[in-house]
């Protein structure tokens, strides 16, 4: 008879899911996305330097944010260089308990770089304001302080009163099923992707945008802060928490290169430097019409292929949440007697899928027209504008319809 999860004690509970914790998402190859984080440093920092130089006319390196930058870009280089060489990733397999504590560090001040990025958002009408001389920036700067702290001390006692009732088996089985994100980050470089669709909003939709993203950011991620520094706390104290990692011999860089071509990130980092280089072009040279337009297309081709990327993203984040589900059912013996509330379950789930995806893009595709419009203004005393209005909302909504509307049986 196997072991349920109520005749354990909150000790043995908190013990297996800290077990499973460190060997997924607190495991020493959550480093591996400091490359991720370097870059988003070195998009960051030229523009903060170019603000420096032509806004104040001083030395970049007097400036506090461009400090901040620069350690971080160094912190993440030293990261991804002391896990990707093999004597240095040894050290930190034989030092599990230093290893824990690099990771909080890194997790704080990966956090506090992906909100920067939306903090530049919010200033984008205003580089200056960067460096928080208007009342605005200092309101935004707060918002994302008050915001990130104050989910830390949640997600504290969050922790104290979990470890009290012990980790369900449900939690501990979902560790497992995030060991893919850490190791492909993914979700990170898809969060990064659609920070550039903000990145082209002006006015209050772009400082909007940055806000809501920038406090959603320090709140999710500080979860994970608290149980790495838990995790640190018992990996220092008792060893039985420590993992038996095999050093893996290096792939061929043909095989790794043909790997990195089937993610998703790799293409959100082409399409960041090709915007990147359509823009310093267009600001270094006199760019013809004809070209201009060309650049206009791409431009909305990349964007179309974030937001495509993001939706994508959140339906695979529904489709893990419901093969959690089944794992759990499984293992406490219930995949042989499926119950009629599971099955209405599963029908639901099922419907809540992509059922059209040509409907999907389309409605994509309205969408970003639609945002478009509304970013340039509409008269609205006229008839003709007010039906306008509608359409906006009508078209993109039909083909979301259409996009998840259950298929007939045949």
């Amino acid at each position: 008879m196997e072991t349920s999860s109520k005749s354990k004690s909150p000790e043995e509970m908190n013990k297996e899911y800290f077990k499973s914790f460190v060997v997924t998402r607190g495991s020493i190859s959550s480093l591996y996305i400091s490359w991720a984080g370097l870059v988003i440093t070195f998009l960051c920092l030229p523009i903060t330097w170019n603000v420096a130089i032509l806004g104040y006319g001083i030395n970049p390196l007097q400036s506090k944010v461009n400090i901040f930058i620069v350690f971080i870009a160094i912190f993440m280089l030293l990261t991804f260089l002391t896990v990707r060489l093999s004597f240095t990733r040894k050290f930190l397999f034989r030092h599990q308990g230093f290893a824990s504590i690099w990771l909080i560090f890194f997790s704080v001040l990966l956090t506090s770089v992906l909100m920067f990025m939306f903090y530049m958002i919010t200033q984008w009408d205003k580089p200056n304001e960067i460096w928080y001389e208007s009342e605005f920036s200092i309101i935004v700067l707060l918002l994302f302080g008050l915001t990130y702290l104050g989910s830390l001390f949640y997600n504290f006692y969050w922790l104290k009163k979990q470890l009290k009732i012990g980790f369900s088996e449900k939690r501990t089985t979902a560790n497992y099923f995030a060991r893919a994100k850490v190791y492909e980050s993914k979700s990170l470089w898809i969060i990064f992707g659609f920070s550039m669709i903000g990145a082209f909003l002006t006015g209050n939709l772009a400082r909007v945008f940055g806000l809501v993203f920038g406090m959603f950011l320090g709140a999710a991620f500080s979860r994970l802060t608290i149980e790495l520094a838990y995790s640190a706390f018992l990996l220092n104290t008792d060893k039985e928490y420590w993992v038996n990692y095999i050093d893996e011999p290096e792939k061929p860089w043909k095989e790794v290169l043909k790997k990195r071509l089937k993610k998703t990130s790799t293409y959100v980092i082409m399409g960041v430097l090709l915007i990147v280089a359509m823009v310093e072009i267009e600001d270094r040279y006199k760019v013809p019409k004809g070209l201009q337009i060309t650049f206009s297309y791409v431009l909305m081709a990349i964007l179309l292929f974030f937001v495509v990327a993001f939706i994508m993203w959140i339906i695979k984040k529904v489709r893990d949440k419901r093969d959690t589900k089944q794992v759990h059912n499984r293992v406490n013996g219930m995949e042989k007697i499926i119950s009629r509330d599971t099955e209405k379950e599963t029908k639901k789930m099922n419907e809540k899928k992509v059922q059209r995806k040509w409907a999907l893009v389309i409605a994509v595709l309205f969408t970003l027209g639609a945002i478009n419009q509304l970013v340039k203004g509409m008269d609205l005393s006229e008839s003709y504008g007010a039906g306008s209005l509608v359409s906006l909302i009508a078209f993109p909504a039909i083909f979301y319809y259409l996009a998840f509307k259950k298929k007939k049986e045949k």
